[in-house]
């Protein structure tokens, strides 16, 4: 097998058997990409509980051109906003829940004698403008101060869950193998090069022949690789919970960005987002409890989900008492620079990582998988500079984690 020189410098292996490790969104964008480049038949995509089972079916799906413009996200967030809408053409816009929204921030307070300062939630003011507007028609409720943050072509929304499966659906199609087990260990050569990974499914356990490893394990990218006896860049889970509900009737596409303040003079930031099937997500709920090992172990604490209810209830009678279809809760992979980390892994060639894009990793799913993809293949990645967000800049030799 051919070597190509990669954007890092250090050579990469040309086409053979790939192997994936993860079957959220940026695994399923990278497998995904990968058959597009006409190597399907050689991935494999490994996931131990299934599709979408952590963050990227339970996350809620917000996307913006240019809300991470004052950041190193910026490239990626640039690429990737782009691309969902391609994504939508190709598998269709209902099939992903993909539409184009208008988006909001306001305060609201559990009672409406209360006060509360109105100032804009944390992801409100990545926002590049905001003007004092009144909230949408169906938020009637305790709302103290509302603004306007923007709409039309540069925000727009995903089911994350139905995405990453119709990520996965075409590669399999396209000759990609998923496989359900568990990345137990890897193998390498005389010169330290990836030759195959250590899984354990229903028939027992064997080693999977691969030229190339993609770790895309979210939260767990860190630990699982450190078990064979790889170091990555710390990853660390933060913790958030949300709520599906189903109002009597839809509400607008209108994604809010709160402040929230309980009888109880509690605090919170919750995110809400209508979606095309009538439902309303809405998330918050931080947690501290540590990354448990693996995504089937993540609990649901019902009174975080409640107070989130509470929260529903009082700035939108359309959501008092609307029934609850679902309870959930995930961790947001974090880098120890709070920015992705994408490329392939130091002294251990063959070894490729992408993980840590905390709240923003739905929007740059598909530019991750595609750059990546191309890393892999061709060398070099044409969609975006992946040097940016190397695990390289975390190596004590060079240690220059991203800025801002």
């Amino acid at each position: 097998m051919a070597s190509l020189a990669t954007e890092s410098g250090q050579a990469s292996p040309g086409p053979g058997r790939i192997v994936v490790c993860g079957g959220g969104i940026i695994g399923a964008a990278t497998s995904f990409y990968l058959a597009q480049l006409g190597v399907g038949a050689s991935v494999t995509l490994v996931e131990r509980e299934g599709v979408a089972c952590a963050a990227s079916g339970k996350a809620g799906g917000f996307l913006a051109l240019d809300w991470c413009d004052r950041t190193a996200l910026r490239p990626l967030a640039r690429a990737s906003f782009p691309l969902h809408a391609q994504l939508a053409q190709q598998f269709g816009a209902e099939r992903i829940g993909y539409r184009s929204m208008s988006t909001y921030a306001f305060a609201g307070v559990q009672e409406a004698a209360m006060s509360i300062s109105g100032e804009l939630s944390e992801s409100g003011a990545d926002a590049p403008s905001a003007v004092q507007h009144d909230p949408p028609s169906w938020v009637d409720g305790h709302v103290t101060h509302s603004h306007f943050l923007g709409s039309g072509p540069t925000v727009a929304q995903v089911h994350p869950g139905h995405l990453t499966h119709a990520l996965v659906d075409s590669a399999t199609s396209q000759g990609t193998t998923l496989l359900l087990a568990t990345v137990t260990g890897l193998e390498r050569g005389e010169q330290g090069q990836v030759t195959g990974v250590h899984i354990t499914d229903s028939a027992g356990s064997r080693v999977l022949a691969a030229d190339v490893v993609v770790v895309a394990m979210g939260p767990w990218s860190d630990a699982a690789a450190a078990t064979w006896g790889v170091q990555l860049p710390r990853i660390t889970g933060e913790k958030y919970h949300s709520v599906v509900f189903q109002p009597r009737t839809p509400v607008g596409a209108d994604a809010c960005f709160t402040t929230f303040k309980h009888s109880d003079g509690r605090e919170e930031a919750p995110e809400v987002y209508p979606r095309p099937d009538g439902t309303v997500y809405i998330c918050g709920g931080l947690d501290h409890t540590p990354l448990p090992a693996g995504p089937a172990e993540v609990t649901v604490d019902a009174g975080l989900c409640h107070s989130l209810s509470v929260f529903a209830g009082s700035v939108a009678s359309q959501l008092q008492g609307a029934p609850v279809l679902a309870q959930q809760a995930c961790y947001l992979p974090i880098s120890p620079d709070g920015f992705p980390v994408i490329g392939p892994v130091p002294h251990t060639p063959g070894l490729f990582v992408a993980t840590g894009h905390k709240e923003w990793g739905i929007l740059n799913g598909p530019a991750t998988g595609k750059a990546l993809a191309e890393l892999i293949v061709t060398g070099k990645s044409s969609t975006v500079d992946l040097e940016l967000y190397s695990p390289a800049r975390f190596m004590a030799s060079k240690m220059q984690p991203l800025q801002g």
